[in-house]
């Protein structure tokens, strides 16, 4: 059994996938407009989630690398892998100044410039690091030195690291720092360096604002251009609430905030010409899937990652049923069966629901055809079954796709086939059961544990109750009953949850059984990347007093936000962790 990947074109160097979404012809245009462009810019390629644009992405950094490698120096970043960091410019930086190393070997492009611009960023960076061992602020960092100097002279930095500590320079924002870097380490006439910025939209929203700023903040010079995949919707969505919920500016435009940032938008157009190719192409390696092209071609509503996922969901129940079948478990069942009953359920949900608990019904819209529907959406009718009727023919009136499906050959075989259809049904019941049951085992029940101390805990129950209203199964001391042993209790809770929230209040770092909790959290982070462990600083908390390891997590900052306003006036760090934890 091989499902699909659904993974960009090129990512793989091993494998020799075809454009089949006809992309070739956006990203050789994309191409001449950044080889034309001499920076600062910022393009923007646009789409919903699956619809392509790390595909599209890709291939124009094959075209540079491929064929303009004099000329550029092309860096990928994926900004979701860096989500964590409370700056995330220094992770950015790091890649930037990585790649131009790499790339600065001797007959390599421009690779004189790319060697000083990388010492240069390496020499700010390890500043950084010199500054967090000094127990100094991330977000403060002198620039008063001489980056030529920083180049040559590793010694220097560790000078001017002791003389900070000394508190010897004026402090600059951290984005001055490497503004003054890139500055003075000018790229030649002509050369450029193309940032490819991924999955920018699957950070928070909040995080994914941040970094857009640090562009305009640091990059804004010659000879910089970045292309950023970005779901639009995603980000102009939540600036409109911030702006309206936060500052009460009710005519914001999140769109127009975004178009500030960035230069030039490319939206991907719809796939619906291109999807009929892309879909032939990848049931044509399918021989079972042939007679149901025109079922996956309805149900991936021109999306490129809705069919991948929809075809992988066919080959697994598939295979499930025949290994049943084959173990006298349960009939085998067609993959037509299958098909439509997913196809149904994912789209149009409450027409599934209708048709198969309505056999009469089903055995009457099997006779129907296109020119019939205006009528009997029109009937006003009496009786269940005809009123059920009515309802399934205005649904296909309402959605064209819907109608094609159950108008197809294939919609008719599963309208006629009570038999099959119902076995179908059942058979993905019982997978959904199963799935939940999954979901629902010993070692992932809660959604978060919410470590604090006694004196907190006042506050960290208004934010419990905040994250149950919102659907989060939360594990903590308050649900204990009488003659529960404590300590058992609460590190079984802890390992069956999917988060850690450390609550990190004034007197915090005093208490042994945080202290315990968070080395139990650091220890499942490190073994299960899924894991999250979130700190949180209350009113009054001091930051500089958190654990060099509980540093390295990105906290949420609710210092600024008193006990009363907890529940009535949500913070925007607030709305963020819950997002993190429903997506966790």
């Amino acid at each position: 059994m091989k499902l699909l990947k659904d993974t960009p074109l090129l990512e793989d160097e091993s494998e020799n996938r075809i454009d089949s979404l006809g992309f070739s012809a956006y990203a050789g245009t994309m191409t001449d407009a950044i080889l034309g462009t001499e920076g600062p810019f910022a393009i923007a390629i646009l789409g919903e989630w699956g619809t392509g644009k790390t595909s599209l992405m890709r291939m124009i950094r094959n075209q540079l690398d491929k064929h303009h490698q004099q000329d550029s120096l092309t860096v990928w970043f994926n900004a979701w892998r860096y989500e964590g960091e409370s700056h995330p410019i220094v992770p950015l930086v790091r890649v930037v100044a990585e790649s131009a190393a790499v790339a600065s070997r001797p007959g390599g492009p421009f690779a004189d410039a790319l060697g000083k611009l990388s010492r240069g960023l390496r020499a700010i960076l390890r500043g950084l690091s010199f500054k967090a061992e000094a127990d100094l602020p991330l977000a403060k960092v002198g620039v008063d030195f001489d980056v030529d100097k920083a180049i040559t002279a590793e010694e220097r930095l560790t000078g001017l690291a002791q003389s900070e500590r000394q508190g010897g320079l004026e402090y600059e924002s951290i984005y001055a720092a490497v503004y003054s870097a890139l500055e003075r380490s000018t790229l030649p006439e002509g050369k450029r360096i193309v940032v490819f910025l991924d999955d920018v939209d699957r950070c928070l929203p909040a995080k994914a604002l941040q970094l857009l700023e640090s562009l305009k903040l640091v990059f804004g010079q010659k000879g910089y251009v970045f292309v950023l995949g970005i779901a639009s919707a995603v980000l102009e969505g939540f600036l409109d609430y911030q702006y309206r919920q936060q500052y009460g500016i009710t005519e914001f435009e999140g769109r127009a905030y975004l178009d500030k940032v960035i230069q030039m938008q490319f939206r991907i157009p719809p796939h619906d010409l291109r999807m009929d190719h892309f879909t032939r192409v990848l049931v044509g390696n399918l021989p079972a899937f042939k007679p149901l092209l025109e079922v996956v071609q309805l149900t991936g509503r021109g999306n490129p990652r809705a069919t991948i996922r929809f075809i992988n969901s066919l080959i697994i129940d598939a295979s499930i049923n025949g290994n049943l079948a084959g173990a006298h478990e349960g009939p085998a069942i067609d993959l037509l069966y299958f098909a439509m009953t997913r196809a149904l359920q994912t789209r149009w949900r409450s027409v599934y629901d209708l048709l198969l608990s309505s056999p009469e019904v089903c055995e009457g819209v099997a006779k129907w055809t296109k020119d019939e529907l205006p009528d009997r959406a029109a009937l006003e009718a009496t009786g269940t079954a005809a009123k059920r009727e009515e309802e399934v023919a205005r649904a296909m009136l309402a959605y064209p796709d819907l109608a094609a499906l159950l108008l197809l050959p294939q919609g008719k075989q599963w309208l006629t086939n009570r038999g099959p259809r119902e076995a179908a049904a059942t058979f993905l019941i019982r997978l959904a059961r199963d799935e939940v049951r999954k979901r629902a085992a010993p070692d992932k029940l809660f959604d978060a544990f919410l470590s604090y101390r006694m004196t907190d805990k006042q506050y960290v129950g208004r934010i419990a109750k905040v994250l149950s209203e919102a659907g989060m199964r939360v594990a903590w001391d308050a649900d204990l009953t009488p003659g529960t042993n404590w300590r058992k209790a609460l590190d079984n809770s802890l390992r069956r949850s999917r988060a850690l929230l450390f609550f990190f209040g004034p007197q915090t770092p005093g208490s042994e059984w945080q202290t315990r909790e968070s080395s139990i959290g650091i220890e499942m982070a490190t073994a299960d990347s899924s894991f999250r462990l979130i700190p949180i600083l209350l009113p009054g908390a001091d930051a500089s007093l958190l654990s060099p390891s509980l540093r390295e997590y990105f906290w949420v900052d609710l210092r600024n936000v008193p006990l009363d306003a907890v529940e009535t006036d949500m913070s925007t760090q607030l709305d963020d962790l819950i997002l993190a934890l429903k997506r966790s």
